[in-house]
């Protein structure tokens, strides 16, 4: 059984095109009908500043719920800000 998949960047290499992405990537690692199956997600950026880091990193460990939580509402927000 597969318990974490984690994701690594620096501060320099994110925007909002590279958190889809990565969320993306991170979703399809827990897909219960794919090939890893990993329970948690996390995506940690390496931010300038520790404290910054730290923060972030407490928002970004995801469970397989809160994947699809999260995506809801990333995707009403996303949608609604396009129209």
């Amino acid at each position: 059984m597969s318990i974490i998949v984690i994701e690594f960047k620096t501060w320099w290499h994110k925007g909002e095109d590279d958190f889809d992405y990565d969320f993306k990537k991170i979703k399809g690692f827990m897909d219960d009908s794919g090939v890893y199956k990993y329970q948690y997600g996390l995506s940690v950026v390496i931010e300038k500043i520790l404290d910054d880091t730290l923060k972030q990193l407490n928002k970004r460990l995801w469970s397989q719920q809160e994947i699809k939580t999260f995506e809801c509402e990333y995707l009403q927000t996303s949608n609604s800000v396009k129209e």
